[in-house]
C-alpha cells in the first residue's frame, strides 16, 4: 500500500514539475537592460558603458614578505 501511495505521489510530482519547468518568462522580464548577467556571456544588451574588466587602475607596489622567525 505505501509503495503503491508513493509511487502515484511521485508520479503526480514529476507531472507538476514538468508543467511549470514549461513556463517561461514574459518578454518584458527577459530583455530588460539592468538585467543580471548569470553566466558571464558578452552580450550586446549589456550596457556598452559598464566596465567588465578585472583591472583595477593605479599604481601597483611589491609585497615582501619577510621571515618571523628572523625579528
Amino acid at each position: 500500500m505505501n509503495t503503491l501511495f508513493f509511487t502515484l505521489l511521485i508520479v503526480i510530482l514529476l507531472f507538476i514539475l514538468m508543467k511549470l519547468g514549461k513556463v517561461r518568462a514574459s518578454s518584458k522580464q527577459t530583455d530588460r537592460d539592468d538585467r543580471i548577467n548569470w553566466f558571464g556571456s558578452k552580450d550586446s544588451r549589456v550596457d556598452d558603458n559598464l566596465d567588465r574588466s578585472n583591472i583595477i587602475e593605479g599604481e601597483a607596489e611589491e609585497i615582501k614578505e619577510t621571515n618571523e622567525k628572523s625579528l
